[in-house]
């Protein structure tokens, strides 16, 4: 057993307490001691993490409850007490904060009075020019709605769409979202609100997807919430909002993913839905081969954005987003940065020359990063 390259890749998919506890509870003698002393360090160190969110997040939500902002907390702290019964099971690193579209600058300003800070200058005035010229454009720079502690202990997330990925927006707010029962999670005594059980399912297959389900932890999200909520789930109601949101695929790719590696117990008229869809099959077994592959590329990269476009349900989401990425992908090459800029000082009248030097820098540098990989590939095959 390569004990080391095993603690690596349980640190790099985000199961390092699930993993101690394991073997703490089952076979904790056949663990080196430094290895296991070290797996022990981290889990304790997650514990400590896990309590310093769960802290902060409810400093917000009584904020937010205060200031009538409608706010939905899911994933991180929240997704660790409904799922595993237990904040520190999982680990996380930011607290994902949905917010209705109409409170986002009120909720800014809530999280600005926390002691939190922002990349921009200005984060209400900047995010209120984005919400009015374009609601949806907005997100096309998620920097916006993330806020952080100076000392860097703690990040906030607000976001009104489920992915913010400028390639990957799946927009989750629907006239009936708001109406609709909100599950009520005890954490350091104030009853804080959540999505449904059908709802979370959605939500983590969607952000799972957007992510190539790259790394285990989230497989074990979804697994650890239909074990503890199967009989919550209303499976019609899944299916119908996972229609209108044209996202059938990415929930069957999250389960079919979760009822074969960790053997999720799926309904068996959904399992059968799912065993249909010939493409999710295919997609699964690509991801199931190279989940625990060191030198695998996320779909997320440019390279793979095939992964993204068979992911879609319909043909016309296919081309719009074909057309769309193609746009975001010309102005991302094209458009110069402060890196171009530094490499390069120019006086303002030849800036045009920074249009022609960033795609050659860019080509160089990716040229090299390949080059890279390959005697990686070909060294790991040696």
């Amino acid at each position: 057993m390569d004990w080391d390259r095993l603690e690596n890749m349980a640190d790099y998919h985000g199961v390092t307490p699930l993993f101690y506890a394991s073997l703490s509870k089952h076979a904790p003698s056949a663990v080196p001691p430094h290895i296991f002393a070290r797996l022990r360090e981290r889990s304790r160190a997650n514990v400590h993490h896990s309590l310093l969110f769960a802290s902060e997040l409810v400093k917000l939500m009584k904020r937010f409850d205060a200031a009538n902002i409608r706010a939905i907390p899911f994933k991180g702290p929240v997704l660790a007490a409904y799922a595993y019964h237990d904040l520190t099971a999982r680990e996380f690193t930011d607290l994902d904060i949905f917010v209705s579209k109409n409170d986002i600058v009120e909720a800014t300003r809530v999280v600005l009075s926390q002691g939190y800070v922002s990349s921009l200058e200005d984060p209400v005035r900047a995010i209120t020019q984005a919400v009015g010229r374009d609601g949806q454009g907005a997100f096309q720079q998620a920097h916006h709605y993330t806020f952080y502690r100076p000392d860097g202990r703690s990040r906030v997330d607000l976001q009104w769409r489920v992915a913010d990925d400028r390639y990957f927006a799946q927009p989750l707010e629907r006239p009936d979202l708001w109406k609709s029962e909100f599950t009520r999670i005890p954490i350091g005594g104030y009853d804080i609100r959540t999505f449904s059980p059908t709802d979370t399912l959605l939500v983590l297959c969607i952000h799972g997807s957007k992510h190539g389900w790259e790394k285990l932890k989230w497989l074990c999200d979804v697994a650890e919430l239909l074990r503890a909520h199967a009989t919550s789930i209303v499976w019609g109601e899944l299916e119908r909002v996972a229609s209108r949101l044209r996202v059938e695929r990415m929930v069957r790719l999250g389960l079919n993913l979760v009822g074969d590696l960790l053997d999720a117990s799926i309904p068996p008229d959904v399992a059968r839905t799912v065993a249909s869809d010939k493409r999710v099959w295919t997609l699964a077994r690509e991801l199931r081969g190279s989940l625990f592959d060191e030198h695998r590329t996320c779909p997320t990269n440019h390279g793979n954005v095939w992964f993204y476009v068979r992911l879609k349900d319909h043909w016309r989401d296919r081309v719009r987003f074909c057309f769309r990425y193609f746009l975001q992908f010309t102005s991302s090459v094209l458009t110069p940065t402060a890196v171009d800029r530094e490499l390069l000082p120019l006086p303002r009248s030849l800036f045009f020359v920074h249009y022609v030097f960033r795609p050659i820098r860019l080509s160089v540098k990716y040229a090299v990063l390949s080059m890279r990989l390959l005697r990686q590939k070909v060294s790991a095959r040696v």
